[in-house]
């Protein structure tokens, strides 16, 4: 297996990793939706989402952990996670959105999070795919960490993410890594 969880990934991006490979099966590359179960994590459960693609540039939140729920100040259920990332860097973030699914790999994803009350925090997230049930669809999994992931003070609502910086660190979950920039 190409990842070295040991070495590059926090507690909780491991749980993660662990989780969704014990979900591939018969050398399959990407395990389906259908075989996740949230239950297998509980520990980090209050970190996760899951997002779907509807489309090129279309990402919508399924299932947030009750941790980023409380950190975002809304339920982002159903919004497209595009218009939460900062309007000059969005083709970038499509583009790595998409590769994720066409050259299935897994990303590292570090960047600056802006809310209401402090515009100075940062955000580091862990992205693998999924196949939708029987393979039909496409879908990310999430899991956040970074210096507000346990903060309890009050940030007030959440507004974008990448205005400062966002950086990509790809991960070879088994096809290799695409050749995109890492920056915008």
């Amino acid at each position: 297996m190409p990842v070295n969880v040991q070495h590059q990934f926090s507690r909780q991006r491991h749980l993660l990793y662990q989780a969704w490979d014990v979900l591939r099966e018969d050398g399959c590359l990407l395990p389906t939706r259908d075989r996740f179960n949230p239950m297998r994590l509980a520990e980090i459960l209050p970190n996760v989402t899951l997002m779907q693609r509807h489309a090129r540039g279309e990402y919508r939140y399924c299932v947030l952990g009750t941790k980023v729920n409380e950190r975002m100040g809304f339920n982002p259920v159903g919004v497209n996670v595009i218009d939460l990332i900062a309007p000059t860097i969005r083709d970038f973030a499509v583009a790595w959105f998409e590769a994720v699914l066409d050259q299935p790999c897994g990303i590292i994803t570090e960047t600056s999070a802006e809310f209401e009350k402090d515009q100075r925090r940062g955000l580091t997230s862990f992205n693998l795919p999924l196949l939708g049930r029987g393979g039909e669809g496409r879908y990310f999994l999430y899991v956040h960490d970074g210096d507000h992931a346990d903060a309890e003070e009050d940030m007030g609502a959440f507004i974008s993410v990448g205005a400062r910086y966002y950086r990509i660190r790809p991960v070879d979950i088994g096809a290799g890594v695409p050749g995109l920039p890492r920056t915008p």
